[in-house]
């Protein structure tokens, strides 16, 4: 599984993009490539009316639920927008390590790395077999 998990492996889909993200949530502007830079043009912010001056002030009569969204929001970096959206690809591997757990319980310890393999597979392509199928292979192999 390491060359589908490593930084550059399979569900990465751009390294430097990804990396660019990764270093304006991180607020390591600096430390931006020239490749990286270019990649983000799109995401550069035009005009940034908070630009650098944190939010906006709270008027005395604004109710209570508006007034603690005002103060959460907050200017990540005046140089581009609010990337937060972007989920990094890491999410997926997340989704997969939460699903193996579920399926590697204590009941189902001495499964083996192929079966473990194929029950993962199975359940990542959920899209591609239904009950039909699988009803009919099993009666094929049986006769």
């Amino acid at each position: 599984m390491s060359h589908h998990l490593s930084a550059k492996g399979g569900i990465v889909h751009s390294f430097n993009f990804e990396n660019a993200i990764v270093k304006v949530l991180d607020k390591d502007l600096d430390s931006l490539e020239s490749i990286e830079s270019e990649i983000l043009e799109p995401f550069r912010s035009k005009n940034n009316p908070n630009s650098g001056s944190g939010p906006s002030p709270v008027k005395p009569d604004t109710p209570y639920a508006l007034q603690a969204l005002k103060k959460k929001r907050k200017v990540v970096n005046a140089e581009f927008i609010d990337l937060s959206f972007i989920p990094p690809t890491s999410n997926i591997v997340e989704r997969l390590f939460s699903a193996s757990r579920l399926v590697l319980t204590d009941y189902r310890k001495s499964m083996s790395p192929y079966t473990f393999e194929c029950v993962m597979f199975l359940k990542s392509n959920r899209k591609l077999w239904d009950a039909s199928l699988v009803s009919n292979l099993v009666t094929k192999n049986n006769n």
